[in-house]
């Protein structure tokens, strides 16, 4: 059964978000309430969509009004006032969060604790996004539309899907997407597609096509993006730092604010771009095209640069300028007790949350064989002299990011980092093999369940052979303690 959010309030503000809370729990309506919400703007539609359908209400929430949030199996709002006695009924008014569409509610809401009768209530708000299933989709080969359309079916999902492969697959806004990671796509077409702040890390695009659609914030890390085509699209803050592009063209799109850090631009053309925001981390040396004169490739580099709105610069130059406006050396800074663990870093005891990735990289990531990688949920790691922590946020531009953490073999960390890294891989595989169990009891006589049954030896095998690896690991530690 479907979960309904509300926005519940008194009309004249007689009845304040913790009376109304009350009447809700001596009704028995106690587990449906979710926070106390102000509106930080007033909020003024003609019509909401639920799973696509337009629905035509007039809906009117001053700035300011104060309420429950409150969640409920219920989809009617007359069933719900019904809770109030007649008066109250007169002044309460209920409102489906649904009705503002598929928004941040933060940016109409403040959120808060409610305490009613000793007891606290808070679950932070959500997106609608947030708020759906979600669907976990790892090592599937999706080679017909048919295939991946009946996969991806359920319209209140959110679909994630890791190590996949795509052929002739034409996404659209019909399904909505969580991540695309470590995945190859095959003559794909995305248009009219939601993408922002999806990521693609570690996959690789050939022959793919991207048109009018919405790729803002979007993470393309070591991805490869060849012979295919990003037309009249979006790519605000797109973050394709250390990627290898090569024969691709961008035309008419949005690219405020990209970050070229490390990356590859191998014959690429760039048409007709908008900048509204700084582009970064983009040099000369970025800029090649196999078989081509040097003429032709400084005349490619020249175009580039001038659509960018960028002065050619070289890296060297870049880093000469970095270099004379570096501060002299600091005091030496206090020692810090660093621990790694399967899900990130506990520094000083605080646990600062990431995913751990030790794969391969381009060349031009500068990256060596066996570094490890940290994407840590947030920007707020400890700045600590033996850890090497990437933030390409910029205030000026309102532009932020999550840290990465690089541990390369050198480290004094590295050790550690590549058990945590062993323990995460381990706690993912647990992850996948669940989903495959589920999958395999669903499928129980019919044509998939040989295939749940070889996926789930092949990721039991892969399990165990990591599970082996850590407990080696552990026995070698063990042994280094002296005998009595």
């Amino acid at each position: 059964m479907a979960s309904w959010e509300y926005f519940i309030y008194s009309k004249s503000g007689k009845y304040s978000p913790e009376e109304i809370a009350q009447r809700l729990i001596a009704k028995g309506y106690e587990e449906g309430i979710n926070c106390k919400a102000t509106a930080k703007q007033e909020i003024n539609r003609d019509h909401f969509m639920v799973l696509d359908e337009k629905f035509e209400e007039d809906i009117n929430v001053p700035q300011g009004k104060e309420g429950v949030m409150f969640s409920s199996s219920n989809g009617n709002e007359e069933d719900i006032k019904n809770i109030f006695n007649l008066f109250q009924r007169r002044d309460i008014e209920v409102k489906l969060n649904y009705k503002f569409g598929d928004i941040d509610y933060k940016s109409y809401f403040d959120d808060a604790p409610l305490d009613v009768n000793g007891k606290t209530y808070f679950a932070e708000l959500k997106s609608e996004k947030e708020m759906m299933t979600q669907d976990y989709t790892p090592g599937i080969h999706f080679e017909t539309q048919e295939q991946f359309d009946n996969s991806t079916k359920y319209k209140d999902a959110r679909y994630h899907f890791y190590n996949c492969t795509f052929d002739d697959i034409h996404f659209s806004d019909n399904v909505v997407i969580g991540q695309l990671e470590r995945c190859r796509f095959n003559r794909c077409t995305f248009e009219n597609f939601d993408a922002e702040s999806i990521k693609f890390n570690g996959s690789v695009l050939t022959d793919c096509s991207i048109i009018n659609s919405n790729f803002k914030s979007c993470n393309f890390e070591n991805v490869g993006l060849y012979q295919s085509q990003i037309s009249k699209s979006d790519l605000t803050n797109a973050n394709f730092a250390t990627a290898n592009m090569k024969r691709t063209r961008f035309d008419e799109n949005n690219l405020s604010a990209v970050k070229f850090h490390g990356a590859t631009l191998n014959g690429v053309i760039i048409t007709e771009p908008t900048v509204n925001k700084p582009i970064e981390g983009l040099f000369t040396e970025n800029i090649t095209w196999d078989g081509a004169t040097y003429e032709e490739i400084e005349t490619l580099r020249k175009n580039i640069f001038s659509r960018l709105k960028l002065e050619p610069v070289t890296f060297s130059q870049e880093l000469e300028k970095s270099a004379s406006s570096l501060e002299p050396l600091s005091e030496p800074k206090p020692q810090h007790n660093i621990k790694f663990v399967w899900n990130g870093i506990k520094i000083d005891g605080q646990l600062y949350k990431g995913n751990y990735y030790s794969g391969t990289y381009t060349e031009t990531s500068n990256l060596p064989e066996g570094t490890i990688t940290i994407h840590m949920d947030r920007s707020n790691t400890p700045i600590i002299e033996s850890l090497e922590i990437e933030n390409n946020s910029d205030s000026m531009t309102d532009y932020f990011e999550t840290d990465t953490v690089r541990i390369k073999p050198d480290s004094i960390h590295y050790a550690s980092a590549v058990t945590a890294a062993n323990a995460y891989e381990i706690h993912m595989e647990k992850v996948v093999i669940r989903q495959y169990e589920k999958g395999f009891a669903k499928h129980l006589g019919t044509n998939m369940e040989e295939y749940y049954a070889n996926e789930l030896s092949k990721h039991k095998a892969k399990l165990s052979e990591l599970e082996k690896k850590s407990n080696k690991g552990k026995s070698v530690r063990k042994n280094t303690v002296p005998q009595r």
